[in-house]
């Protein structure tokens, strides 16, 4: 049984379809591809993840071309893993979690009250664009990072 965290933007057959794929002790990021601040983020992700736990794919990619009325793009980041799915700040907590760097900051950041992170976390997403901007092009990682982007 899978647990379900917060927002469930899409049906439970895609995330059916994502846990099938992603290996035991890695963590599945969805990002919004054309966020700069998404990206500036994967890109910290990649760099600090040295045990290489996380794969990414965008909101964009064609795991989710089956689905037939494909939502708009979710105001959220979502980790998914063998322990369940996540979003908002329980996503980022989570991924703090899987990279294991900065654990006593993740930590810390988990004692605060879940609405009041889920509120800042929402502020961000909502205004995103606006502080920070969009890009055209998703990143493109690196030959080495490339396996670790799933399609």
């Amino acid at each position: 049984m899978i647990k379900i965290r917060n927002e469930r933007p899409f049906p439970a057959e895609i995330y059916e379809k994502l846990i099938s794929i992603i290996p035991k002790g890695k963590s599945l990021i969805v990002f919004d591809g054309t966020c700069v601040l998404c990206n500036g983020l994967i890109k910290f992700l990649i760099r600090i993840d040295s045990n290489r736990n996380l794969l990414f794919t965008t909101f964009n990619s064609s795991l989710f071309e089956l689905e037939e009325n494909k939502p708009s793009i979710p105001q959220s980041l979502i980790l998914i893993n063998h322990k369940g799915i996540f979003s908002g700040s329980e996503a980022v907590l989570e991924t703090g979690i899987s990279v294991q760097r900065f654990l006593i900051l993740f930590r810390i950041f988990s004692l605060v009250p879940g609405k009041i992170r889920d509120t800042l976390y929402r502020i961000v997403a909502t205004h995103r664009y606006k502080v920070f901007g969009r890009t055209d092009q998703c990143f493109i990682p690196s030959i080495e990072d490339a396996e670790r982007f799933l399609k």
